[in-house]
């Protein structure tokens, strides 16, 4: 799930986060016959589950629903007698049930399509005339009685009778679409991929159906449901949705399921269901510059989908991977768009960690759908790739999915996967970073360099971790150092103790100075105190940056400034005098973190000024260039 805004959502608050690994039985199938009334804005149905029994003696079942009321119940066909209240229904079963039989529970009720787009369940919208669901974490139950919890995952069949006018899109492939009278239409479609609760969804508008062919090695058909005056726009925002499933493909796999479609609605987030992701009407009007959530909702048909997390303590495991999913597609083409959309998202995190600190494994209830739960995780699984390498880790997480196809994971067995595929422990990392809130702030003093150049020379500097309510982060840290006569990048390994000297020895060439973590691969604010005082990154609260790095620079330069608010900017490469010697970008510029390289070959040695103007404030940086 994805709006613009990670952490905004107060609403589908959860009911309860504690979701038992076990009960009474395993639902193996939903069979729904839905009836809308979109003028009395209310429904009718029935869901027929099958069970397998999974206790002796077993004499009353469980299942859940929300503010629906239970008309009556069939156990196997025959009449059974329940006890229902706002939330729970109780079913007496006929005969007492032994471990291993298989039931079928028929339920028939009744409940309120809602113009609240704010409760989730089964919604509609007057002004778009859209029908739509929403049941992430525990709202399917609000238009479906069934056993809602993540885990126990089903197939499925939802059969919806309306008005012909309607087209009505679900999970998995077409069955039918017959005439049932009196101008309505009842459409089946069937399921054959087990889906957690939440995922099951329905779609319908008298949409266009947009065909964009099959994708992948499977060829898997792709379609856009789409109101009919907003097509040229949907071409415009997903029509790259076949691109994409190739991209993932190399990395995570073949497509899960057999068909892919994406549904229109006036709804509050976009939303992942499966093989029928819903998508906001915001996302479809806006073109490419939300591509990138596109990529989040097709992602999660791996991660989230296809691999479901095995309570909702585990939702990073779908929110992260995807993040790091999207953030992936929307930088494959320019690695420098990568790293600037990689320091953007950790902005974005830092700005909610400083109201509301909290591990991304198990978090706060109100911060089920939070930016750290998103965007820190989308940093776990970058930094995992920094620390094992890509062959690993795309290796690993491929492994990962494999190993949990169309079932429920947790957060060890990802662990399991990268440890296996790289041969390390990360029994730290995933402590301080999964199971951990916070992140490193590191302070670097005492930058010194002795030698010569006959014996090599050496240089150290005292590295310290300063944060606060968080642990001291051992995730190894790479250093360049530079000089006139050459380079060099050091890996250096971090103790657990808020400080250290770090020493390399045997240089050919003398430092000049150095440049902390140089490829963006750790989520942290870093501070040079042996010079001037300069952030790699925004730290939290500091909207207005620009820093130089390395300088002095003897061919390349790299800038960075943050921008609090968007709006028009120029970047400019000016003398001592002030005289402009060049624009490095000039125009409208989004907030965030943003990147531009000095790289002019034409520019002699010495002293320049980076001046970057903003409305209603200018900024200066000194920079030396060495040749």
């Amino acid at each position: 799930m994805l709006d613009q805004f990670p952490g905004q959502k107060t609403f589908f608050t959860p009911l309860d986060i504690d979701a038992d690994s076990s009960h009474s039985y395993d639902a193996l199938h939903l069979a729904v016959e839905l009836v809308p009334d979109l003028e009395g804005m209310s429904f009718t149905a029935e869901v027929t589950m099958t069970a397998r029994i999974m206790e002796d003696d077993l004499e009353t079942l469980p299942m859940d629903h929300l503010m629906l009321t239970i008309d009556s119940v069939w156990v196997d066909g025959e009449n059974a007698d329940f006890s229902a209240n706002a939330s729970s229904l109780t079913i007496t079963l006929p005969e007492a049930a032994a471990e291993g039989d298989t039931l079928s529970v028929r339920v028939a009720y009744h409940g309120r399509i809602r113009a609240d787009n704010s409760f989730g369940g089964m919604m509609y919208n007057e002004g778009s005339d859209v029908l739509f669901t929403f049941g992430e974490p525990y709202r399917t139950r609000a238009w479906i009685v069934c056993y809602d919890k993540p885990f126990d995952k089903v197939t499925s069949e939802i059969a919806v009778t309306m008005d012909n006018s309607y087209h009505v899109v679900s999970n998995g492939s077409l069955s039918e679409v017959e005439d049932a009278g009196d101008d309505l239409s009842r459409t089946v479609w069937s399921n054959d991929y087990p889906i957690s609760t939440y995922l099951i969804s329905v779609c319908a508008h008298p949409y266009l159906v947009i065909d964009l062919g099959g994708a992948g090695r499977n060829d898997t058909p792709v379609n856009l449901w789409v109101y009919p005056q907003d097509s040229a726009a949907a071409m415009s925002s997903m029509g790259r949705t076949p691109d994409m499933i190739e991209y993932f493909e190399d990395r995570f796999g073949p497509f899960p399921f057999d068909k892919y479609d994406a549904a229109e609605a006036s709804i509050a987030a976009n939303m992942e269901h499966q093989t029928a992701t819903t998508m906001t009407e915001g996302v479809i009007r806006s073109g490419p510059v939300n591509e990138w959530v596109v990529a989040h909702e097709l992602a999660h048909q791996w991660w989230g989908d296809m691999v479901g997390p095995l309570t909702f303590k585990e939702i990073w495991l779908n929110e992260g991977l995807a993040s790091y999913s999207h953030m992936l597609w929307f930088g494959h083409e320019d690695e420098e768009l990568f790293r600037r959309g990689m320091d953007q998202i950790a902005l974005a995190y830092f700005q909610e960690d400083r109201s509301r600190r909290y591990p991304i494994w198990d978090p706060p209830v109100r911060y089920l759908f939070g930016t750290a739960v998103y965007y820190k995780g989308a940093w776990v699984m970058h930094m995992l790739r920094g620390l094992i390498g890509d062959e690993d880790f795309f290796t690993g997480w491929r492994s990962y999915g494999e190993a949990h196809a169309y079932g429920s994971a947790v957060t060890p067995e990802l662990q399991e996967a990268m440890e296996d595929a790289s041969g390390m422990d990360l029994s730290d990392f995933f402590q301080q970073w999964v199971y951990s809130a916070g992140y490193p702030e590191y302070s670097a003093t005492n930058f010194t360099v002795s030698g010569d150049g006959n014996d090599g020379y050496s240089a150290q500097l005292d590295l310290a971790q300063v944060q606060e309510h968080a642990p001291i982060f051992t995730i190894p840290v790479p250093i360049r150092f530079y000089g006139d006569d050459g380079d060099t990048t050091v890996r250096f390994e971090i103790a657990a103790e808020p400080s250290q000297t770090l020493v390399v020895d045997n240089l050919s060439f003398e430092p000049a100075g150095f440049e902390f973590d140089p490829g963006g691969w750790i989520l942290c604010v870093f501070d040079d105190n042996t010079t001037v005082k300069e952030d790699r990154r925004a730290a939290p609260g500091d909207f207005t940056m620009l820093s130089v790095y390395p300088n002095p620079f003897n061919s390349t330069a790299v800038i960075r400034y943050a921008l609090p608010h968007p709006g028009q900017v120029s970047l400019h490469v000016c003398d001592p005098t002030g005289r402009r010697m060049g624009a490095l970008f000039e125009g409208y510029m989004y907030s965030g973190i943003h990147t531009a390289r000095l790289n002019d070959a034409r520019m002699p040695s010495g002293l320049y000024f980076i001046r970057l103007e903003t409305p209603g404030e200018v900024l200066f940086r000194q920079a030396v260039l060495i040749k």
